[in-house]
């Protein structure tokens, strides 16, 4: 068995890939990870697995990514990776599947295809290798809704699409201690917010929660902010109660420090923030966008990203002491069924029906 990836250190793509790691490194298959780099941006590469170079352009950075995406430099490069099966953890890299048929790829979701949270080259040349995956073996994502969506968009049997939902990452210590006191000016409770600041993340909307708020919330927001996220809050007023923080290899101590994660995404493939907030026991806030409310179930509560003022009463009934505890035993009982069994058993079945093909 073979990985590949292009992803990057802080790209959610990358700790699935490793998650994934985690959950078959116990047994059979043996697996071997080839990650394609583009030499302009190998420092911003983690180093795992078996390094396949792109082609050096004169401009490099974003230009040179996209032509070793674009061009089948790296398809041609992969296909002749020795492995029974070569599962690709980027749709980026389904070009290769004009060189061998024995491919998975994961598909995390369609953004790029439904929607236009992207720009349009990037959506151009993601699109472009849409119509490579109904070639695959087999492909697979993480949650049902996605999988709904890949049948629907590319017509893609349904047999042919396996929901892999990943393990949830393993704490450091134990569960996180419920607040004691109420939150009060001196000592303000945290509202966490982990996302790429695009718009479909909705930081805007998560500003606005806060400032629906009185002095005893704060905000840690874990994202490179645009200059009009930084614009929003200023005109909020929130200019001293909003931390930006850039992304980080070890977000346990963020999630360990703060009491609420508010999560107003209107749209996702999964939600590994949600995921990482419960396994610390992390009372979450989600909207009821996209796959969401799956990902979630019982473990938090799931709103409607419309009215801010009903996510902020939301946030205030957590601080009755009752409420917070049931609301975090919620979030560690959901976070235990996203098991690394569960992981592999679903892997085991993609691979199984991608072999039969």
């Amino acid at each position: 068995m073979a990985f590949a990836h292009d992803c990057r250190r802080h790209d959610g793509l990358f700790v699935m890939l490793r998650l994934a790691l985690e959950a078959v490194g116990a047994g059979p298959p043996s697996v071997h990870v080839y990650t394609c780099v583009d030499p302009s941006l190998r420092s911003e590469y983690p180093d795992l697995g078996t390094i396949v170079p792109g082609l050096r352009v004169p401009l490099g950075g974003t230009v040179e990514r996209g032509v070793n995406r674009l061009l089948p430099v790296f398809a041609r490069k992969l296909r002749d990776v020795r492995a029974d099966l070569l599962h690709l953890w980027s749709p980026q890299l389904a070009q290769v599947v004009r060189y061998r048929t024995d491919v998975v790829v994961t598909v995390p979701d369609l953004a790029k295809r439904t929607t236009r949270y992207y720009g349009r080259i990037p959506s151009f040349l993601y699109n472009r290798q849409l119509p490579y995956l109904s070639r695959a073996a087999a492909l697979s994502c993480y949650t049902e809704w996605t999988r709904r969506e890949l049948v629907r968009v590319l017509r893609v049997p349904e047999d042919r699409v396996v929901v892999v939902p990943p393990p949830a990452p393993k704490r450091a210590g134990p569960p996180r201690s419920p607040p004691t006191e109420p939150p009060t000016p001196p000592h303000p409770w945290t509202l966490l917010a982990v996302a790429v600041d695009r718009p479909h993340k909705n930081l805007g909307f998560f500003l606005e929660v806060l400032a629906q708020l009185d002095a005893r919330f704060r905000a840690v927001v874990v994202a490179t902010p645009r200059p009009e996220t930084r614009e929003r809050a200023r005109q909020l007023g929130l200019t001293g109660r909003v931390e930006f923080l850039p992304p980080q290899d070890d977000l346990s101590p963020v999630y360990r420090s703060a009491h609420v994660l508010v999560h107003p995404s209107l749209y996702e493939g999964f939600g590994l923030p949600v995921l990482e907030a419960m396994v610390e026991g992390l009372p979450v806030l989600v909207s009821d966008a996209t796959c969401l409310p799956e990902v979630v179930g019982d473990g938090g509560r799931v709103l409607p990203p419309t009215d801010a003022r009903r996510w902020a009463e939301t946030v205030e009934a957590l601080t009755d002491p009752r409420r917070y505890r049931e609301a975090s035993e919620r979030a560690l009982a959901r976070a235990r069924t996203f098991t690394a069994e569960r992981c592999r058993s679903a892997l085991d079945r993609l691979y199984e029906h991608a072999q039969r093909r």
